[in-house]
């Protein structure tokens, strides 16, 4: 699987924008342990972008994640918690500044769901 990052200076980039201050990189990503996508249709985070607070919901599900994790872009996890027999989150985002985080729900360890979430204050 490939994947491209890019940044810009001072804005976000689009998938069509011509970069001319900022970096893109090409990375290779080699999955070592089964991921579980597919299993997991209904994901859903309101609002996105967030400003003060996020709602994570999952439903109808034939997985059901015991835990959650909130990610900044960089890979620092802010928060890990347990959500066994649930099925919603409320996420607190004080302290979080703007930028693009990732909510990943899992089970027994097994990554379920990578969501993208933006904030924006």
């Amino acid at each position: 699987m490939r994947m491209r990052v890019a940044m810009q200076r001072h804005a976000w980039p689009h998938p069509c924008d011509n970069v001319t201050e900022g970096e893109i990189e090409d990375y290779t990503i080699k999955l070592h342990s089964p991921v579980l996508v597919e299993q997991l249709p209904s994901v859903v985070v309101s609002p996105n972008p967030a400003s003060h607070e996020a709602y994570i919901s999952w439903n109808n599900l034939t997985v059901y994640p015991d835990e959650l994790q909130f990610i900044e872009c960089g890979g620092l996890i802010k928060s890990q918690v347990r959500v066994a027999d649930r099925n919603s989150y409320y996420l607190p985002l004080d302290g979080c500044s703007d930028g693009l985080y990732y909510v990943v729900l899992k089970r027994d360890g097994l990554t379920l769901q990578i969501v993208p979430m933006h904030i924006s204050k």
